[in-house]
Parts: structure tokens; sequence; C-alpha cells
């Protein structure tokens, strides 16, 4: 099955933003790129502003679907689990996890809000489902998913975006291990359920 055109814009503006910088990267390099018109262009995306809104929701589902993929049943485990994909997803998936988390703008994200709450809502309730058991059977400390979030993915997010941007080239998944004990002291509160 070959790539629509709309994907073939989609890959060739995220290789282009993650070489030249989403400011610096036109259209008119974009349709270069892929070697297709301006009226194709146009007829695929209205603005750049829909193009960036559209690769970005594909991060972030792609994002969410990693975290999710292996969670595994015990408190300790699917913290660990979640964190490793985090670290994973954001290390693999180079050009998409920066465009994710180094290059998204408010002014893109505006018509795609709903989608994008709707994505994360999605997430939430998924590791609700997760933790709900675990909460309950005393395993993990009551918190809003909000925090729970940010005590979980916090940590890693600020060696991710340090690596992401360039201002440390060390791979942040060397880090895993000192990442997941320290998340499972402040989420845990019985191990090993």
């Amino acid at each position: 099955m070959s790539p629509s055109t709309k994907e073939l814009i989609q890959n060739a503006a995220l290789r282009l933003f993650d070489e030249r910088g989403v400011a610096a990267t036109s259209i008119a390099q974009i349709r270069a790129e892929v070697g297709i018109s301006n009226g194709s262009f146009f007829h695929a995306y209205k603005t750049r502003d829909d193009l960036c809104a559209d690769i970005y929701l594909l991060a972030l589902k792609d994002y969410h679907a990693a975290l999710v993929a292996n969670l595994p049943r015990t408190a300790q485990d699917g913290i660990a689990a979640l964190i490793t994909a985090h670290l994973e997803w954001v290390v693999t998936s180079g050009p998409l996890a920066r465009f994710l988390f180094e290059h998204a703008r408010p002014e893109w994200l505006d018509s795609i809000r709903a989608e994008q709450a709707g994505e994360n809502a999605k997430l939430a309730e998924q590791l609700a489902t997760w933790r709900a058991p675990l909460t309950k059977a005393g395993a993990l400390h009551p918190m809003s998913e909000m925090m729970f979030f940010a005590q979980l993915i916090g940590p890693a997010q600020v060696f991710c975006r340090a690596w992401l941007s360039g201002r440390n080239a060390e791979d942040p998944r060397t880090h895993a291990r000192a990442l997941i004990d320290n998340a499972c002291r402040v989420l845990i509160l019985t191990p090993d359920q």
C-alpha cells in the first residue's frame, strides 16, 4: 500500500522541520521535497499550521500508544514499563518526539484542541483503569491523574528534553533504573502489588 499525499507531506515536513526548524521551513521546500504541485499541497492542507497540527496529533497518538502498549498489572512493573516506554519512544522516535516535545506551538493547536483533549482523555482513562485496582489495594498512593503522570514522567522528561534539544548528548535511557526507583518511592505505598 503506497502512502497517501498527506503522509508523504507529513514525512517530508517532519524531516525538514527536524533539520532546519519549523519556522525556517517553507511550504515550497516541503512541496519540492515531496515533488508535488502547489495545488496538491493546498488540497491536502489549507495552511502550514494545519499540517503542523496533523503532525502533532500523529506524534501524540503514537506516543500514547507506546506508553500503554505493554502495561503489566503490578504497580512496580507498571511504573517501570511506563517510564521505559517513555524513554524508548523519545529516543527511537527522534524527529517525531522532537516535534511533540520541542516544536509544538499554541497557534497550531487551537484548531485541534478537542482532538488533543480527546487523546489525552483516552490516555488518562487507560492509566486510571490500570491504577484503580492498585490504588484500592493500597499499592499506589491515591492522587489525581495529572499528579500521577507528573510524578511518573516529569523527571524522565527533564532528561529527554535536554537530549532532544542537544543540550545533553547522553542517552536518557541510561538513567532508566534511577528514574524507575525514584518514581516507585514516590508513587508506591506497598511494593510488589
